[in-house]
């Protein structure tokens, strides 16, 4: 008997299911000595490119895992659409 397992990620798009990955580990990750860690963060909803959607929530996933970071003890450095390199 031939078992089907769909894959229920695969149309999930690779910036999301990334970003969806990062602020778990935030949450799961215990504690560490947060005095001496750095966090670049960087959000861009919208692409120059005509190559890469826009991605609505790209600047509030970013700014929620920045504050995540900090609540940890993080020093955190955010670049946002247009500050971001």
């Amino acid at each position: 008997m031939n078992t089907i397992v769909r894959n229920p990620f695969r149309n999930a798009h690779p910036l999301k299911m990334t970003a969806a990955i990062l602020m778990l580990c935030a949450w799961i990750v215990p504690p560490c000595d947060a005095a001496n860690s750095y966090a670049v963060v960087i959000g861009i909803s919208t692409y120059q490119s005509q190559h890469w959607p826009a991605l609505p929530n790209g600047r509030s996933d970013a700014e929620h895992m920045a504050a995540a970071l900090v609540k940890q003890g993080f020093s955190v450095m955010s670049f946002l659409d247009r500050d971001a390199p």
